[in-house]
């Protein structure tokens, strides 16, 4: 079974860590979303980004989104890697918690953003 849906960025906060001599620079980000299609929820993500001299990045994170399905509510961690070039991110993640729904753990997925600060996602 695939799960597909869009979520949509409601805040980003991102903080400098290291900055280098070339331009390029380390920083941290928690990011809030809201999913919704297959998947109905909130989640908070902290990536660490490696920012090229040239503005593409290079991340890594873990994400917690809380569901309501049927009811119930579901907690799932996915530990993302992923790549940002020409204004476009993407990651591949996995699910690596899934609490109350186990059918979910170790499913993989993958995101790609659109404009307004959305990605659409597949999971399965």
């Amino acid at each position: 079974m695939t799960f597909t849906g869009t979520f949509q960025i409601t805040d980003w906060q991102e903080q400098v860590e290291q900055l280098f001599d070339d331009g390029a620079k380390l920083s941290v980000a928690t990011v809030q979303q809201t999913y919704t299609g297959a998947i109905e929820g909130s989640s908070t993500v902290r990536y660490q980004l490696y920012y090229h001299k040239n503005g593409n990045a290079v991340f890594h994170g873990f994400e917690t989104i809380h569901v309501i399905d049927n009811n119930q509510p579901h907690t799932l961690v996915i530990k993302h890697d992923g790549q940002f070039e020409n204004g476009i991110a993407s990651s591949v993640f996995t699910v690596i918690d899934s609490h109350n729904n186990q059918t979910l753990l170790g499913k993989t997925g993958r995101f790609t953003s659109m404009a307004g600060g959305k990605a659409a996602y597949e999971l399965s």
